[in-house]
C-alpha cells in the first residue's frame, strides 16, 4: 500500500471508529439452509463455473463489480411465497458451504438481506479474478463463470469493450456465439486446435442453449484432436451430464469410448517402453560384468540368447501398478465430500430511557445472549451407472440468562438422493426443500421422478410439511401428495411445468391446487412466471411474473408483478387466534364449512409491482435505482378473533451507488438511500458501507446507517443512528474468524414526551470448512 493510500485509510478508520463508538453486528453468519441451498464448482481447463442453488425462486437485479475483483455482489429479488412459516421469512443473512481448495479460488458465499439496495449474494475470492454472471432458465439457479484475469478472454470472452458486449447480446451477428462456433469449425479444419478450443469455449459459456450443446461436443473433439485426452474426456462427460438423450448423446458416448481406448493404448505403449528399457538396462548391466574368459563368439552367442534368468512382469497390470498408475475401471466410483461447522455468539444489551449527554445509560436489559451453532455436510459419489448423494444441515441455539433461556436444535436438511443415469430415474428421500411442483417450503418425504428425455421430466412427491423447527415427520396427520411434469421446448428457450397437489390434515382438506410455471431464457431477455390456484377454495393463492432485460454487459432493467395470500391459503389458518390448536377438534366445534370460512378470514393478500435499473457508470462504478408499490389487505373479525386493519398502500424507492478501487485495489464502497411511505408514517434512510482488504487474509467492514421516521397521523419523530464495524480473518483454507460490533441509538419525540434508547450489539465466531 502506498503512503498516500495508507494515510487516507488511517484517516478513514479513525473517523469510522469515532462514529462507531460502540459496535453493531451484521457480519457473522452460519449455515441455516433456508435461502441458499448449495454451491457447486466445476472446471474445464482454466475455466471455472460456480453454480449456486436456491431454495426459492428469485430474479436477478444486477451485480457489482462488472467483470473482475475479489468480491462479487449479486442483487436478487426473492419471488413468490413459502408455505411453511420458518421459510416464509427471508433470513437476514446466512452462509453456504464452499468446497475447500476449489479451482475457482472461491472462499465464501453469503446471503445478506440487510443492505439498503435489497438482498444480495456476496462471493469472496482469494484474489482478484474475472467473472461473468449468467442468467439461467431456472429461477432457483445462479451461475457465475470465473477465470484468472489472464484467462478471461479465452474463458469468458472480452468483457470490457462495448463492441464485444454487443456481440454477446447479438450472437447471430459477426463475432457473436454463433460466429464462434463457425470460426471454431474453420480452425478445427485447419488443425489450429488451440484457436478452435478458444472459440468453442466462448460459445459454450456465452451462446444460446442450442449453440452451447453443439459447442460442447466440438470442444471435446478439438481437445481430442489436440491430444488433450484427459480434457477431452472431461468435456464429453460434461456433455452427457447436460444432454443425456438423443442422437448427439449416442455420438458423444462413442467418442468418449474412443478417447478412453486411446488413453489405454497410450498407457500400454508407455508400459511397453518401460519394459523394453528395463530389459535393455538389465542386459547391459550383465554384459558389463562378464569375464574375459569367454571367446568373442561365446559372448556373441550369449548376447543373442534369451535372457531366461531376468524376472518378467506377470502382466501389464503389474507394470502399471509398479509405476503408480491404476488401469481405468469403467464401473469405479469417484467420491467427493465437503462440509462446515460454525459457532457464533450474539449479545444485545438494551438501555431504555438513556441520556448519554448527561451520563445516564438508563435501565439495562439483556435482549439476546446466546450461541448459535450450525453444521452441514455433503457426500457425493458416482460411476458410469449411478449418481448418489447424501446431504445434511442442522443448527442449534443455546441461550444464557433468564431472558435468553433457549435450548433448541433444528435439523433443517437430511436426505439421500440416487439417480440411474441411463434411464433417467431419480429419487430423493428425507427432509428437504422445494419451491416448485406445488411444494413451497421444507418437508419430510420422498420426491421421485424420471428424465424421460432431455426435454421432458415427470415427478411425483409425497410427504409432510415442516411447520415448526421441532416438527416431527407427519405430525398432526399432515400429509400431501402430488405430481408434476416439466417440458423444455425444442429451441431450449421456453420451458414450462404443470402440477397438481393435495394436502390433508387427517380427513380435512388443507389445500388442493393446480399450478403452472412458464420460463423464457433468451439472448437478452429472461422471464419467470408462476401461478398456484386452489381449486378447493376457488382462490388464486399465488401468482407472479418477473422479467430481466440485459441490454448491455453489466446493465439490466428488471420488474416484477406479484400477487399472493399472506399467509399461504390453508384450512389450518383457521387455528390462528383460537385456543383450540387441533384442526379436527375445531371442525367438531364449528363444522367444516365454517372452519373453511374462518381460514379465508385469517388469510390476507398483497399485490405489488417493482421496477428497477442497474447500470455501470464506469468500470469501477455502478448505479442502481428501483421503486415498489404494494397494497396489503386486512382481515375481518370472526370466530372470536379480532380484525386486523387494512395497512393500505405502501411505496418504496431506493438508490444505490457502488464503487471499487478507491483507496487500494479491490476495496469497495456503497452509498444507499431509501424512502418509504405508508398510511401511518414515512421513512428516510441513508446507508454507507465500506469493505477494505488489508491483505488476502484480513478484511474490515465499517458501516453507518441513519434513518428518520415521521408520523403522518400523529405528531411523532424517530431518529436512528446505527454504526457498526466488522472484521473477518481467514486463517487458512479451512478456518475463518468473524467479529462485528455496533450500536443502535434511538431518539423518539412525541406529544407525550421525548425518550432515548441505546442498544449495544456484538457477535463473534468461527467457521470451519472441510
Amino acid at each position: 500500500m502506498s503512503s498516500k493510500h495508507r494515510a487516507k485509510f488511517t484517516a478513514l478508520v479513525t473517523a469510522t471508529i469515532c462514529l462507531v463508538a460502540q459496535p453493531a453486528g451484521v457480519m457473522a453468519q452460519g449455515t441455516l439452509d433456508r435461502f441458499l441451498s448449495s454451491v457447486e464448482i466445476s472446471s474445464a481447463g482454466k475455466c471455472n463455473r460456480i453454480d449456486i442453488r436456491l431454495h426459492r425462486p428469485a430474479t436477478y437485479a444486477g451485480h457489482f463489480p462488472v467483470s473482475s475483483g475479489t468480491d462479487l455482489a449479486v442483487r436478487l429479488e426473492p419471488l413468490g411465497t413459502e408455505q411453511t412459516p420458518d421459510d416464509s421469512r427471508i433470513p437476514l443473512r446466512e452462509s453456504a458451504n464452499v468446497p475447500v481448495g476449489n479451482s475457482a479460488n472461491l472462499n465464501a458465499v453469503a446471503f445478506d438481506a440487510t443492505t439498503s439496495g435489497g438482498p444480495v449474494i456476496r462471493l469472496t475470492f482469494q484474489h482478484s479474478v474475472a467473472f461473468r454472471v449468467v442468467m439461467d432458465s431456472d429461477s432457483r439457479h445462479l451461475r457465475i463463470d470465473e477465470a484468472e484475469e489472464g484467462d478471461a478472454g479465452a474463458c469468458l470472452g472480452a468483457l470490457k469493450s462495448e463492441r464485444e458486449s454487443n456481440e454477446i447480446a447479438n450472437p447471430d451477428k459477426p463475432g457473436g456465439s454463433s460466429d464462434s462456433v463457425a470460426l471454431g469449425k474453420k480452425a478445427l479444419t485447419a488443425k489450429d486446435y488451440s484457436q478452435a478450443i478458444a472459440y468453442f469455449t466462448k460459445a459454450v459459456t456465452e451462446g444460446s442453449p442450442s449453440t452451447r450443446q453443439e459447442a460442447q461436443e466440438l470442444l471435446g473433439l478439438a481437445r481430442e484432436r489436440a491430444g488433450q485426452l484427459v480434457h477431452a474426456k472431461a468435456e464429453y462427460e460434461t456433455y452427457l451430464k447436460l444432454y443425456s438423450k438423443g442422437a448427439g448423446a449416442a455420438r458423444v458416448r462413442q467418442r468418449l469410448i474412443g478417447v478412453e481406448a486411446a488413453q489405454q493404448d497410450a498407457a500400454e505403449q508407455q508400459f511397453a517402453k518401460h519394459d523394453k528399457l528395463k530389459l535393455d538396462v538389465d542386459v547391459t548391466t550383465k554384459s558389463d560384468f562378464k569375464t574375459d574368459s569367454k571367446s568373442d563368439a561365446q559372448k556373441l552367442n550369449a548376447e543373442k540368447a534369451p535372457v531366461d534368468n531376468i524376472q518378467q512382469p506377470e502382466s501389464n497390470l503389474a507394470t502399471k501398478r509398479s509405476l503408480g498408475v491404476e488401469p481405468a475401471d469403467p464401473n469405479a466410483w469417484t467420491w467427493d465430500k465437503n462440509g462446515s461447522i460454525s459457532q457464533y455468539y450474539y449479545r444485545d444489551d438494551n438501555f431504555s430511557s438513556s441520556d448519554i449527554l448527561r451520563g445516564s445509560m438508563g435501565e439495562h436489559e439483556t435482549l439476546q445472549n446466546e450461541v448459535i451453532s450450525s453444521g452441514d455436510f455433503y457426500l457425493h459419489g458416482e460411476n458410469q451407472t449411478y449418481d448418489l448423494a447424501i446431504r445434511g444441515a442442522a443448527f442449534g441455539e443455546t441461550g444464557f440468562g433468564e431472558q435468553s433461556d433457549i435450548r433448541e436444535t433444528n435439523i433443517s436438511t437430511i436426505y439421500a438422493e440416487a439417480k440411474h443415469k441411463s434411464s433417467g430415474l431419480f429419487a430423493r428421500v428425507g427432509r428437504q426443500s422445494r419451491s416448485t411442483g406445488g411444494i413451497f417450503g421444507r418437508f419430510d418425504g420422498a420426491n421421485v421422478g424420471m428424465q424421460v428425455d432431455k426435454d421432458v421430466k415427470v415427478q411425483a412427491v409425497i410427504g409432510s410439511p415442516v411447520f415448526s423447527r421441532d416438527a416431527k415427520p407427519f405430525a398432526d396427520k399432515r400429509m400431501f401428495y402430488g405430481a408434476s411434469i416439466d417440458y423444455t421446448f425444442p429451441n431450449q428457450e421456453w420451458a414450462t411445468a404443470l402440477y397438481a397437489i393435495e394436502q390433508d390434515i387427517g380427513s380435512v382438506v388443507d389445500r388442493r391446487a393446480l399450478g403452472a410455471e412458464l420460463r423464457y431464457s433468451g439472448k437478452e431477455l429472461f422471464v419467470y412466471s408462476a401461478a398456484d390456484y386452489d381449486i378447493f377454495y376457488n382462490e388464486l393463492n399465488n401468482a407472479y411474473v418477473s422479467a430481466t432485460w440485459n441490454f448491455k454487459q453489466g446493465a439490466s432493467v428488471y420488474g416484477t408483478l406479484d400477487y399472493r395470500h399472506v399467509p399461504f391459503l390453508l384450512t389450518s389458518n383457521a387455528l390462528t387466534g383460537q385456543t383450540e390448536q387441533v384442526l379436527s377438534s375445531l371442525v367438531d366445534l364449528f363444522g367444516e364449512k365454517e372452519v373453511t370460512e374462518l381460514a379465508a378470514d385469517r388469510t390476507a393478500s398483497s399485490k405489488s409491482a417493482t421496477l428497477g435499473i442497474s447500470y455501470p457508470l464506469t468500470e469501477d462504478w455502478t448505479a442502481a435505482i428501483d421503486a415498489t408499490i404494494a397494497d396489503y389487505t386486512g382481515t375481518p373479525a370472526s370466530g372470536g378473533v379480532d380484525a386486523l386493519p387494512d395497512p393500505g398502500v405502501e411505496y418504496y424507492v431506493s438508490g444505490q451507488l457502488s464503487g471499487t478501487n478507491l483507496f487500494t485495489e479491490n476495496d469497495s464502497i456503497g452509498f444507499g438511500l431509501r424512502y418509504s411511505q405508508n398510511d401511518q408514517s414515512q421513512l428516510y434512510m441513508a446507508d454507507i458501507s465500506f469493505r477494505y482488504p488489508v491483505n488476502e487474509k484480513l478484511r474490515i467492514s465499517p458501516r453507518l446507517r441513519v434513518s428518520l421516521r415521521e408520523g403522518r397521523t400523529t405528531d411523532s419523530l424517530q431518529f436512528l443512528v446505527m454504526p457498526s464495524l466488522g472484521l473477518r480473518y481467514r486463517f487458512s483454507n479451512h478456518w475463518n474468524f468473524e467479529v462485528e460490533a455496533g450500536a443502535r441509538w434511538e431518539d423518539n419525540k412525541a406529544a407525550s414526551g421525548d425518550d432515548q434508547n441505546l442498544e449495544l450489539l456484538i457477535n463473534a465466531g468461527y467457521r470451519y470448512e472441510f
